[in-house]
């Protein structure tokens, strides 16, 4: 039996969970549920026997990031396409329906989000493997979850006529978000599921509902994915041809049109961790609540607190709450958010706040990523910053010149090597070494296991704009 291709979406910036989840780092990537990050669990989820190597699909921003967390699990993808800019869900499945085709016309996709948390992978996998005639027959499935509350952050699938010699159901119609009312007299009339927006169809019938109903947008795919470039171990789409694309959701554009739509009902738990409130439901659901209901992360404690989340980043810093009920408290290292966990959807309106005040909490995490590995800030001050720099093995930064600034590097784990003038220096834990400002270097980790190491910068000038690269 032929290979199902999992094609993983993880373009998106997840505000609602911040202060975790920013733009520099949403929330795909984050540990949030278990040891691996909901993208590493969404990748593990579809590389069994009967799936390819994953197809990821995400933002340029990102690439350094999806490609690093899949070594960690050692996945090797087929590819990871890079999106000029955000369009959306639609052009992000053609694209990738348009690439896949032109290596295998009679491929099977599993479109799927990155940031969904599905714990019972078994059953998933079941049902996947239940709606794959109908995919195979030419039907386009989309999976709905049973639905056990009227939730009115999700869309909604009505079903109609159940299939014949399968379990699915053609869908009746989609239906937006509710409100409370609604959602309450849909979850009643017990035809209704939740989109989870996870699809199954061969790319020949995706490339055929875009010529249908978006010819002009597939055209432009298609020009973006024949000039697509290498670059390094990335796919870069075309820029000019994707920017004249109109972002539009895969439901919008194509789902709600298609005549050969059908539903298989997924009763497992499932959750997109919309915000606060859902991450504290599947965390409690996991059994992680105390007995008042206090959902306690990292070195978090509470006095006479009911129902609340308190969440601690830092491992150097402990957050505590006396008498507080349905609060959620999430503290980083720089920014600390308190909110009633009934008003969990109004993050993303703090985040736009601070964006518009110019704080760069609001986008920024403290630990930036870089193609050799990540660095964060420890001290800012006036002359001078402290940084831990942490290099992947077997990786190395450009060769530059710093003309305001001087650099001293202490090794605290692991091994450097350091091209300095016309020397090579190999460094070891506890070594230190002074770069004097205008001297051309490089810093590189020639070794296995990764380097880290404690950067002092001093001078009049410490951006990190200053710097020539050979």
């Amino acid at each position: 039996m032929a290979l199902i291709y999992p094609v993983i979406l993880c373009g998106g910036k997840g505000t609602r969970l911040w202060p975790l989840s920013r733009r520099s780092m949403p929330k795909q990537f984050l540990n949030l549920t278990g040891e691996d990050s909901l993208f590493q669990q969404a990748v593990l989820r579809v590389s069994g026997h009967d799936f390819a190597d994953p197809f990821v699909i995400t933002a340029s921003d990102y690439r350094f990031i999806a490609a690093q967390q899949l070594a960690d699990i050692r996945i090797t993808p087929i590819a990871v396409m890079l999106e000029p800019s955000p369009k959306n869900t639609a052009p992000a499945i053609v694209a990738a329906a348009e690439r896949l085709y032109n290596e295998d016309p009679d491929a099977v996709m599993l479109a799927k989000p990155s940031d969904h948390y599905i714990p019972d992978t078994t059953a998933f996998l079941e049902r996947v493997a239940a709606a794959r005639v109908s995919a195979e027959a030419g039907d386009v499935v989309t999976f709905g979850i049973q639905p056990d509350r009227p939730e009115t952050g999700y869309g909604y699938i009505e079903i109609g006529q159940k299939l014949s010699e399968a379990d699915g159901f053609v869908v009746a119609s989609f239906h937006e978000k509710p409100d409370a009312k609604t959602a309450q007299n849909m979850i009643g009339h017990g035809s209704y599921l939740w989109n989870s927006g996870i699809y199954l169809m061969r790319c020949k019938t995706v490339l055929r509902l875009a010529e249908q109903h978006v010819p002009a947008m597939l055209r432009r795919i298609r020009q973006s994915v024949k000039q697509g470039k290498r670059d390094l171990d990335f796919l870069r789409l075309e820029e000019t041809s994707w920017a004249d694309i109109e972002a539009e959701s895969i439901d919008y554009a194509l789902m709600e049109k298609a005549e050969n739509l059908a539903v298989y009902s997924f009763t497992g738990r499932w959750s997109d961790l919309g915000d606060w409130q859902a991450v504290m439901r599947e965390l409690s659901a996991d059994g992680r609540s105390d007995s008042k209901g206090n959902l306690l992360i990292g070195k978090a404690s509470q006095i006479e607190s009911h129902s609340c989340l308190i969440w601690s980043e830092n491992s150097e810093q402990i957050v505590t709450t006396v008498g507080l009920d349905d609060i959620v408290v999430v503290a980083t290292a720089d920014a600390v958010l308190v909110i009633d966990k009934d008003k969990a959807q109004s993050v993303r309106q703090i985040v736009d706040i601070l964006g518009q005040q110019n704080f760069s909490q609001a986008y920024e995490q403290p630990r930036q990523f870089r193609p050799w590995g990540w660095f964060e800030n420890l001290v800012m001050a006036e002359g001078y910053q402290v940084r831990r720099v942490h290099l992947y093995p077997q990786t190395k930064m450009s060769l530059q010149t710093h003309k305001r600034r001087s650099e001293n590097w202490v090794v605290t784990s692991g091994v450097a090597e350091v091209k300095l003038k016309d020397r090579l220096v190999r460094m070891e834990a506890n070594d230190s070494l002074d770069i004097t400002a205008g001297t051309e270097h490089q810093l590189s980790n020639p070794a296995d296991v990764a380097l880290t190491l404690i950067e002092v910068r001093t001078g009049a000038y410490l951006d990190d704009d200053d710097v020539e690269r050979s």
